[in-house]
């Protein structure tokens, strides 16, 4: 089996901007949309340019292939991920033109995924290796996407402190630099609806549950043993749940690496990448590295994915 890893790593943050009116008219969506969205209090972008998230996608996927040295000319495919909910405007036909731009070939597959909350980036790691591992003649793959961030009155009062919109892109492909050991996904519902209220303490209980099996199955594929991590990467929020995870599997907290936490917060499918972009940059991990990265989503999805550094 080859090697697939991530090579490079690129995210793009902004400034909050009140731009819902304006994504209503550049889609033209009618009233009703936007009486939806106001009503489900998605009305935050953040964006230095102050424009839409797709020029925060444009800009993380420019900044990852200038850091590589490289157009996608050679890339075999790119993979579009985003958590908004499926009533929401997606993105990916209208980012096909600008790939083409950046020399993305006719016969490079593209591959939209959505509706899956802040596990996208797990998904698409696990799309991606899937067609490496099976195709080992196939050239890279781009993936990338970005989030708008919800009021501050839909925040998960149990651990989301800060909310920030964010883009991120991050190219896969044969390498041995941050391989991808393992990666498992479980979604038992769709995306949580905004007026209906949940159980909190079920949620954490069915989470704790599910995320622990994840962490089981992936370490199990790998033959890597729970002592053996050297670090742990979450999504930017919910640390008591964190906190409990780590109890129940006897890891220190020392490990859990939450820099993130305060400064940008929870980017939805973006933390991900954010979060071992900013982990790699301090250089304090060994070559050889295990690093885990966990993921509870919204809609009762879980993501766990173990790389190799």
């Amino acid at each position: 089996m080859t090697t697939v890893g991530i090579s490079e790593i690129s995210c793009e943050l902004g400034q909050p901007v009140d731009a819902i009116e304006g994504w209503a008219r550049y889609y033209n969506l009618d009233d009703g949309f936007l009486a939806r969205m106001q009503r489900n209090d998605v009305c935050h972008f953040r964006n230095a340019r102050g424009s839409l998230p797709r020029e925060l996608c444009v800009a993380a996927v420019d900044n990852v292939l200038h850091k590589s040295a490289r157009d996608l000319s050679s890339f075999g495919g790119t993979i579009h991920f985003h958590s908004l909910h499926s009533s929401a405007p997606l993105f990916g036909t209208s980012y096909r033109a600008f790939l083409r731009e950046r020399g993305l070939p006719n016969s490079a597959f593209f591959i939209s995924v959505s509706d899956q909350r802040c596990i996208g980036f797990h998904l698409a790691l696990k799309i991606a290796q899937a067609q490496l591992e099976q195709y080992p003649t196939m050239g890279a793959i781009l993936l990338f996407g970005g989030d708008v961030a919800l009021d501050e009155r839909q925040r998960n009062i149990d651990g989301l402190a800060i909310e920030s919109d964010a883009s991120s892109a991050a190219i896969v492909e044969h390498t041995d630099r941050c391989q991808i050991l393992s990666t498992k996904i479980r979604t038992e519902g769709r995306f949580f609806e905004h007026d209906k209220p949940y159980d909190t303490r079920r949620y954490q209980i069915t989470a704790l549950k599910e995320i622990g099996q994840l962490i089981q199955n992936v370490l199990e594929n790998s033959s890597v043993d729970i002592g053996e991590l050297d670090a742990i990467i979450t999504h930017n929020g919910n640390l008591d749940m964190w906190r409990r995870v780590f109890r129940a599997f006897g890891i220190s907290e020392s490990k859990h690496f939450r820099d993130n936490f305060a400064s940008i917060g929870h980017t939805n499918c973006s933390d991900f990448p954010i979060n071992l972009m900013a982990l790699l940059e301090k250089a304090v991990l060994r070559d050889g590295a295990y690093v885990l990265v966990l993921t509870i989503a919204y809609g009762r999805s879980f993501g766990c994915t173990l790389i190799k550094i």
